[in-house]
């Protein structure tokens, strides 16, 4: 009875509203969740079972770690995390060599996919996005003259002047309009990345209030009028013809197409918990909700603290370390930048309480025998 009940708890994050959106999409955010989730939930049981763990299961968490690390820029803390949690294990569990061995092919392959990936992009345009929200928020608050070479050294990568033009548009805006330039070279971005990093200290308030304000939105708790401010792909024409309509158009199959367009798109906004005026409904300010599953962590790692559970401490911090991360880069208040958060901080703090619960319990009738 007590594994059911659990079960169904567990369960009952993977099929909410966001996670399902997700998935219709097509996104590669879908299934990284659940990549996630499955090595995070690995370390979890690999630890409970206080058994040695055993080759073939030390290959399947390394291999899951470096999908994870390399699929997603924010998530190459992994990298240590992984080696981190394996070493706080003890020796009862694994030994340190096998620790060591591991954790060095995990670094190796991740340095090595990741090269091989910027060298067939050919340039760091994707990683300019990290920065482009506030990057353009501290160009329109820089003086031109007292600023004028950490200016120089932005616009060797972006043009500055497209800023002043456009103000009103947001540096998202202006990243698909073609600011980025063209031919730049290595040390032209790492000298972009210098005057981004020296205005930011000169204008903190700037930067911050830039990335907190996306911040916000992309917890759902930005709603104005009845709309929200989150980018929830509710669009059903969107997902599949505006996101790549040349690519799209070369795809020669009647399986491309839903059945149904107007009951496709139907579906995507009731996941997005929007009536027919795109207004949110109740349910929104619950299902699309960062700030629920994000304060269960934070209890959850909290309580583990004070218990000196110290692997499962760590594995919590590990999920929400991605928030700081996604904060400092994020490029819009897009859900789907924090949706691994949202379901594995979920199912994550389930199994705590559940954990805590059932130990507690056991404490109970060891006392009472």
């Amino acid at each position: 009875k007590n594994i059911i009940i659990i079960s169904l708890l567990l369960f009952i994050p993977c099929i909410l509203p966001p996670v399902i959106n997700l998935l219709l999409t097509g996104f590669r955010m879908g299934i990284y969740d659940f990549i996630e989730l499955l090595l995070i939930m690995k370390l979890y049981i690999d630890y409970q079972k206080k058994e040695q763990v055993d080759n073939k299961e030390l290959i399947y968490v390394s291999l899951l770690t470096i999908i994870i690390a390399c699929w997603r820029t924010e998530a190459i803390y992994y990298v240590i995390a992984f080696f981190i949690i394996l070493l706080l294990y003890g020796r009862k569990i694994i030994s340190y060599k096998k620790v060591f061995i591991s954790s060095l092919c995990v670094i190796i392959c991740v340095i090595g996919i990741t090269k091989y990936n910027n060298y067939l992009i050919g340039n760091d345009n994707y990683s300019i996005t990290a920065t482009i929200m506030p990057v353009t928020e501290l160009v329109k608050a820089a003086d031109p003259e007292e600023d004028r070479e950490m200016l120089e050294k932005i616009n060797k990568v972006i043009d500055i002047s497209k800023i002043y033009i456009y103000p009103e548009k947001t540096g998202e805006q202006q990243f698909w309009d073609g600011i980025t330039k063209d031919n730049y070279t290595n040390e032209d971005y790492s000298d972009y990345l210098k005057g981004y990093l020296s205005l930011s200290i000169k204008y903190p308030k700037v930067a911050f209030n830039s990335m907190f304000d996306i911040f916000i939105d992309s917890t759902g708790l930005g709603v104005s009028n009845g709309y929200s401010n989150l980018r929830v792909q509710d669009d059903g024409e969107a997902i599949y013809e505006g996101l790549s309509a040349e690519s799209w158009g070369r795809i020669n199959s009647m399986l491309k197409m839903p059945f149904n367009k107007e009951l496709r798109s139907t579906i995507i906004r009731c996941l997005a918990n929007k009536d027919t005026d795109n207004k949110v409904t109740f349910l929104y300010y619950f299902n699309w909700n960062l700030l629920i599953p994000l304060t269960l962590l934070l209890v959850s790692i909290i309580v583990l603290l004070i218990k000196k559970e110290w692997v499962l401490t760590f594995l919590g911090l590990t999920i929400i370390g991605r928030v700081a991360l996604i904060f400092l880069t994020s490029s819009a208040p897009y859900f789907m930048y924090y949706i691994s958060v949202y379901l594995v901080g979920y199912v994550f703090s389930i199994s705590i309480f559940c954990k805590l619960f059932y130990d507690r319990k056991k404490n109970i009738n060891s006392k009472i025998k």
